[in-house]
């Protein structure tokens, strides 16, 4: 997975963070989650996938803003997810096998606007749950014929 010009990302914006360090940490979690999925496709199969956009869940606002900031932490902010702020993704990717042969490729642009209606109690703590059920989604619905038997 590689993001190509992710300066022009809509909203990868941190909320105490460093914006290097927060879109590490980001891409970092995002290429674990998809290797995780590409390792259920069948063996000697590679899936390539070059990020163009991505739109995190909610918005990030001043916490004195929001009432929540205070006298030694002024410059803290805070993300807020509304029904508004859903998130989304865009990217092309490759699918090839052992030998290189072009196995599927395409352009896809996710966009999840049920996002603060879904049952996300089991996944409350999980770091991008929004943009991994985007993913996953995506993954199943697009290689259902490729995925490995469990």
């Amino acid at each position: 997975m590689t993001f190509k010009d992710p300066q022009n990302y809509r909203d990868i914006e941190p909320t105490d963070e460093g914006d290097i360090i927060f879109q590490s940490e980001i891409f970092a979690k995002l290429q674990d989650y998809m290797q995780s999925l590409a390792a259920r496709l069948p063996n000697q199969q590679i899936l390539q996938i070059t990020v163009t956009d991505i739109d995190l869940a909610g918005r990030v606002l001043p916490a004195n803003f929001l009432g929540f900031g205070n006298i030694h932490n002024a410059d803290s902010d805070v993300r807020v997810m509304k029904a508004t702020d859903r998130p989304s993704m865009k990217f092309s990717y490759t699918l090839v096998d052992y030998d290189g042969v072009l196995v599927k490729q395409g352009e896809v642009d996710l966009d999840d606007e049920n996002f603060r209606i879904r049952d996300n109690r089991q996944r409350l703590t999980t770091a991008l749950r929004n943009e991994k059920y985007l993913l996953k989604n995506w993954f199943d619905d697009e290689f259902p014929e490729h995925t490995a038997k469990n």
